[in-house]
């Protein structure tokens, strides 16, 4: 069995406990306030704004997604 093999069967085993699981789960949906009430990712909010080369970055993680879906397309 090559490593391959090896991971299928682990993500196959692991999808039936999952579901198992889930099958005799209560799913709840939980309110937490914030201490501070400002959302975590504020502050980063524009740090990139003047910065020359996040439009280049952008367009490298495009293009990236664009190879990963190609791939997946042709699997």
């Amino acid at each position: 069995m090559d490593r391959i093999d090896k991971e299928k069967e682990a993500n196959a085993n692991i999808r039936q406990l999952l579901s198992e699981r889930l099958a005799q789960a209560d799913i709840i949906s939980l309110e937490v306030e914030s201490v501070n009430n400002e959302h975590p990712w504020m502050e980063f909010a524009g740090m990139y704004a003047n910065n020359p080369l996040f439009d280049e970055v952008l367009a490298d993680i495009a293009a990236y997604r664009d190879e990963i879906d190609a791939e997946e397309a042709i699997q």
